[in-house]
C-alpha cells in the first residue's frame, strides 16, 4: 500500500512538473537579435545585430525602444505568437522553433516563420518600421537583459 502511494505521488509530481510552462517570459526583458552577416565571424555577443527590445508580462508585451508600442503575446510548445496592436493597425509575427538557445549569451533562439501587417485602408504610419525589423526564415536570439 505504501508503495503505491509512494508511486502515485511521484506520479503526480512528475506529471505536474510537466505541466509547468519552462519557457514562461512573463516578467522579462529581451533584446532581440539576428546573427551575424555570412562575411562576418564570430559567435559572441558582441556580434550579434540587436534590433529590438521587447518586455513580456502575463501575456503583453512591449517594444521598449524608441517608440513604445503594445501587444499580446501567446506562447505554445515552440511557437511565439506577437501581436502588436495601434489604433486600427494591426501587425503579427509568428516565430518557430522557439527553444532554449544553444548560446550561452542567449536565452532562447527562434526562427521568424510568418508576418502579417494589416492594414486599415488609411495608411500603416506607426507600424510599419517595426514589421520591416522582421525578416522571414532569419533565426532571432532571445538575449534576456
Amino acid at each position: 500500500m505504501k508503495k503505491s502511494l509512494f508511486s502515485i505521488f511521484i506520479f503526480s509530481l512528475l506529471f505536474l512538473m510537466g505541466c509547468n510552462n519552462s519557457n514562461d517570459l512573463s516578467g522579462k526583458t529581451f533584446d532581440l537579435a539576428y546573427p551575424p552577416g555570412p562575411l562576418t565571424e564570430g559567435d559572441e555577443l558582441e556580434d550579434q545585430n540587436v534590433f529590438m527590445t521587447l518586455s513580456f508580462d502575463n501575456g503583453k508585451v512591449t517594444r521598449e525602444d524608441g517608440n513604445e508600442i503594445k501587444g499580446e503575446y501567446t506562447l505554445s510548445e515552440e511557437a511565439l505568437t506577437i501581436t502588436f496592436k495601434h489604433d486600427e493597425e494591426e501587425f503579427k509575427v509568428e516565430l518557430d522553433d522557439f527553444v532554449k538557445s544553444e548560446k550561452e549569451f542567449s536565452s532562447y533562439s527562434a526562427v521568424v516563420s510568418d508576418t502579417m501587417l494589416e492594414d486599415p485602408g488609411e495608411g500603416l504610419d506607426h507600424l510599419i518600421k517595426l514589421a520591416h525589423a522582421f525578416s522571414d526564415q532569419l533565426p532571432i536570439e532571445f538575449i534576456e537583459q
